[in-house]
Order: C-alpha cells, then sequence, then structure tokens
C-alpha cells in the first residue's frame, strides 16, 4: 500500500512540474519578441534538468529566439540542432520556428545547403505568421547574397520589407531596405542604392537609438564605398549626435577615420579614439585587427616604415586573437554537445522513469476494473442461480399439485419417472431462514439433479406404447433433431410448460424458448407454431392414413 501511495504521489508531483514549466515557458514566449532581456534572465529561473524532452526543446527555442533578437551571435547555440529531428511533435507553426532557427544557425555557421533545407521546411510549416514570414523572407535573401545570387537576394529583400511593414516591425522593414541598398552597392546601380537607403530613413522616428547608429553609420559605410565622403561626414556625424553604447560609437568612429583619408590629422583623431573605446573592451578582437591594419596602411603609404611595422605587428597579434577566438568557439560548440548528451541522457532517464509509473498506474487501474468485473460477474451469477432454484422450487410445488395433471396421461408418466412427490418433500425441508442463497441453490441441485431423473428410454418406451410409436417416427423422419430437442418435444407432447421443462432438463428457463425455435425450423413450422399440435396432427396423420388426402 505504501508503494502505491508513493507511485501516486510521484505521478503527480511529475504532472504539477510538467504544468508549472508550461506556464514559466508560456510567459517567457509572449516577451522574447518585446523584451529580449528580460526573457532571458526569466528563462535562467528554470532548470533545465527538470524539463521534458519537450519542453526543453522549447526552452532552447525561446533562448535563441531572445538572443537573435537582442543581435547576439546565435551559430553558437548548436543545442538546439541536436533535436532537429523531433520537431514534428509540435504544432506545424511552433515547428516552423524551430526550423527556421536552426536554419540561420547553419547559415551563420557557413553551412548554407542545411540552412536551406531547414528555411524549405520551414516555408511549408508557416501558415498565417506574418512576423515569421517576413523573417523567413529575410533569411533566404541573406542566404543569397552571401552565395552571391544578388537578383535573388534583391527579390527575398522586396518581400520581407514588405511583409515587415505589413507586420508594422518597422525596424526590421528599415534593415530590408538596408540590405536592398547594399545589393544593388553590389552590382554598381548607385542610383538605387540611395533610393532605398531614403526608405530606410522614412522609419527613422521608430528606431530606437542604437538601431539609428548602426542604420547611419551602415548607410555612411555605402557613401564610403561610393567615394562620397561628404555625405558619409554627414551621416557619421548625425550618429556621433545619438546616445548609444561604445561598441556602437566604435563604428562611428572607424567609419569617420575612412571617410577622412585625405585628412592626415582628421583620420588619426578618429582612428585613434576607435582605438581608445575597443581597448576599453578588447572583446571584439577582429574589428582592433582590423583599426591597426588601416593605420598600418596609411602609415606606409605616408613612408613612416617605423609606424607602419608597428601597427602590422599589432594587426598580426589581433588576427591571432581572432584565430584563437574561433578555436575557443569550436572547442564551446564540443563541449556543448558533450552537455547536450548529458542533458538528453537525464531527460531520457526522467521520460523512461514517468513511463513506469505510467504503466504501474495502468496496471492498477486495469487489475482493479478487471477484479471489480469479475466480481460483479460472479455476484450476479449466484444471484442468478439462486433465483433459478427459487423458481425451479416454486414449479416443482405447482407440479406437485395433484390438480395439475390428469390421471394417466403422459404428464403423470414423466412425474412418476421425475419421482417429483419425493423431491419436493425433501425440498420442503430446506427453510430459507435457516440457509443461505448459496446453501438454498446447492441442496436443490442436489436433492433434484444427483442422479439421472427419469429412464428416457423407458419413458419413450412408454409414450410409443401410448401413441401408436409417435416418438420413433418422429425420430426417423427427422434425424437431425438433437437429443436434448427430441425430450423437449417429448414433453412440450405431455404438456409441460417451458419452465417445467428447465425443470425436469435442468436448464436455464431462458433456454428453452431458443430449443423450441430450433425444433420448429428443423420440422418445418412456422415461427412461434405449435409443436405439441404438430405432432399429434402427424401422429393422427400416421395412424389414419386416409386423413392425408
Amino acid at each position: 500500500m505504501k508503494k502505491l501511495l508513493y507511485i501516486l504521489f510521484s505521478f503527480h508531483f511529475f504532472i504539477s512540474c510538467d504544468r508549472a514549466n508550461d506556464e514559466k515557458l508560456t510567459i517567457a514566449r509572449s516577451y522574447f519578441r518585446t523584451h529580449p532581456d528580460s526573457t532571458l534572465l526569466y528563462l535562467e529561473q528554470i532548470d533545465p534538468t527538470k524539463l521534458t524532452t519537450k519542453q526543453y526543446m522549447e526552452y532552447l527555442l525561446i533562448s535563441t529566439q531572445a538572443r537573435h533578437r537582442m543581435d547576439l551571435d546565435i551559430s553558437g547555440d548548436t543545442l538546439l540542432l541536436a533535436y532537429r529531428d523531433q520537431f514534428r511533435k509540435f504544432p506545424s507553426e511552433q515547428a516552423a520556428w524551430f526550423h527556421y532557427y536552426t536554419g540561420r544557425i547553419f547559415d551563420e555557421q557557413g553551412k548554407k545547403d542545411l540552412a536551406l533545407d531547414q528555411y524549405i521546411k520551414c516555408e511549408k510549416l508557416i501558415g498565417t505568421d506574418l512576423y515569421l514570414n517576413a523573417m523567413l523572407q529575410s533569411a533566404m535573401a541573406h542566404l543569397h547574397f552571401s552565395k552571391l545570387e544578388i537578383e535573388e537576394a534583391i527579390s527575398y529583400y522586396q518581400q520581407a520589407a514588405i511583409k515587415f511593414e505589413n507586420a508594422e516591425e518597422w525596424e526590421n522593414a528599415s534593415i530590408s531596405y538596408i540590405q536592398l541598398g547594399n545589393c544593388f552597392l553590389f552590382k554598381d546601380s548607385i542610383s538605387e542604392v540611395f533610393i532605398y537607403y531614403d526608405k530606410c530613413l522614412e522609419y527613422k522616428e521608430f528606431w530606437s537609438n542604437e538601431t539609428k547608429v548602426k542604420m547611419l553609420t551602415n548607410i555612411a559605410q555605402a557613401y564610403n564605398e561610393a567615394e562620397n565622403y561628404t555625405a558619409a561626414n554627414e551621416i557619421l556625424q548625425e550618429a556621433l549626435q545619438i546616445p548609444a553604447a561604445d561598441k556602437d560609437k566604435v563604428f562611428v568612429y572607424f567609419h569617420l577615420a575612412k571617410a577622412n583619408t585625405h585628412s592626415s590629422e582628421l583620420f588619426l583623431i578618429y582612428i585613434q579614439q576607435a582605438i581608445d573605446l575597443l581597448q576599453q573592451d578588447d572583446t571584439n578582437a577582429s574589428l582592433l585587427g582590423a583599426t591597426y591594419h588601416a593605420l598600418a596602411n596609411f602609415y606606409e603609404a605616408n613612408d613612416n616604415i617605423s609606424l607602419a611595422l608597428e601597427n602590422h605587428r599589432q594587426y598580426s597579434y589581433y588576427l591571432g586573437e581572432t584565430i584563437k577566438k574561433d578555436f575557443d568557439t569550436t572547442l564551446k560548440e564540443l563541449k556543448q554537445e558533450v552537455h547536450i548528451q548529458h542533458l538528453q541522457t537525464q531527460n531520457l532517464q526522467l521520460t523512461v522513469t514517468r513511463q513506469r509509473i505510467q504503466l504501474i498506474l495502468l496496471i492498477v487501474c486495469l487489475t482493479s476494473i478487471a477484479t471489480f468485473l469479475i466480481t460483479y460477474h460472479l455476484f450476479k451469477r449466484k444471484k442468478q442461480k439462486l433465483l433459478e432454484a427459487e423458481q425451479k422450487i416454486d414449479t416443482l410445488q405447482n407440479m406437485a399439485s395433484r390438480d395439475s395433471y390428469e390421471k394417466n396421461s403422459l404428464r403423470e408418466i414423466v412425474l412418476q419417472h421425475f419421482n417429483l412427490l419425493k423431491k419436493v418433500a425433501q425440498l420442503q425441508a430446506i427453510s430459507p431462514t435457516k440457509h443461505s442463497g448459496k446453501t438454498i441453490a446447492e441442496k436443490f441441485n442436489h436433492i433434484v439433479y444427483q442422479k439421472e431423473s427419469i429412464d428416457w428410454e423407458i419413458l419413450y418406451s412408454t409414450i410409443n406404447t401410448a401413441s401408436n410409436n409417435l416418438c420413433d417416427k418422429i425420430r426417423n423422419t427427422f434425424p437431425d433433431l438433437k437429443d436434448t430437442e427430441f425430450k423437449v418435444i417429448c414433453l412440450t407432447i405431455a404438456k409441460f410448460s417451458n419452465p417445467e421443462i428447465a425443470v425436469i432438463l435442468n436448464k436455464s428457463p431462458h433456454t428453452i424458448p431458443g430449443i423450441k425455435s430450433q425444433i420448429r425450423k428443423k420440422l418445418g413450422i412456422i415461427e412461434q407454431g405449435n409443436i405439441a399440435n404438430f405432432c399429434l396432427q402427424y401422429w393422427r396423420e400416421e395412424k389414419n392414413p386416409d386423413q392425408k388426402s
């Protein structure tokens, strides 16, 4: 009993935990678009080891969505990739999100074919989600642009911009227009470039300060590429006036330096400001390396070989740091894969435990139901037997009445063979107040059916003698009759009722009508036809052949 209670408590505990985790994940899912930073903090309150496989997959998806929304690198979110064969367990629109972010991770890892495969699967499941539809178009455009398929990229970016506008995602729409401009910049279609940049600037009021700095820097970079340094300077000076984090201002100073290569003084001022900001937080080794590389080229162009070599050394150092960082990222991914396998093992163990508990509970429930049904069936059967025994006692007492049969009739002959009076006398000694229902049924069967009650061969001979060999004629004419069916015919001719026949043959009263129905079919009697009349009519025709005609 204690073990069963423990199982029930454990099962209830697992169900409660599942519901609580589902509620937490639902809350996190509802905030990732508007408050991605808060979503990540909220997810830290959830213990991944206590999640089911399905919940853990959703946990990884929401984490990746929030990180991507914050423009963080998601190429290392390889945990999600391990579950991509199980996305079908989710509703189609949610599975589409899984495929989309799996594609984004593959894309950022440079695995373009795998990314395209996931995007295609996402497109088949996407449904009516405007935001996801726009995100997919943008991702497809980025994929084609990276493969230098510029026309395809332009087509997808145009669709993405329209869908972002329909979804009222103004910042993303702006990014799509920036990317369209970059595509035309790659094609050297300068007039088209600035048409889309101007379109992007129409949504400036919807941008956050961080987005404004990034957008303006991007546009200024395009002006630098087009060698329109005046326009680039104007835009970058506007970007400098916007409150922004140092990591964003670094790019502004870097591109200001590029826009002022004609002025040694301004170039050195802006490049030094970029270096100062980068050295405060040297996590961006690749940009720091690019900055020293630009300085080395500047000094080399101005024939200052010693400073050029010094900056080349700095460039080489940070290039090595970048390579090391990439190696560390790869190592981190390997560790994450090991962690994945560990979590998968834990989730599998939890799943097996849960399934074992569910199976035990199912077996206990089925056993209880089966026990109840068997007990109920036995009770009903005993009750039915007792009821039948009581009915048979009443029937026997009625049969024993002198008024119930005629002198020297077939009925009297059968009852004498059945030792009716002796059996009724013995049954009268059974007191219902002194005996249980089970005892009454047992004693009735002992008295009435202990041994063969009727010698049927003697009875058949007696009936033959009294009825011009009726029994033999019926047997010979209808050889398909079974022994029980033949006995029922004889007792019917002797004017015994169905309950009386059931008592004599030790049958349930409910079975006699069925036996008579089979007899009618074999004798060719219509349904509900009188068997006794048919047999007696048959006997008269055999006795008086002239009546047949």
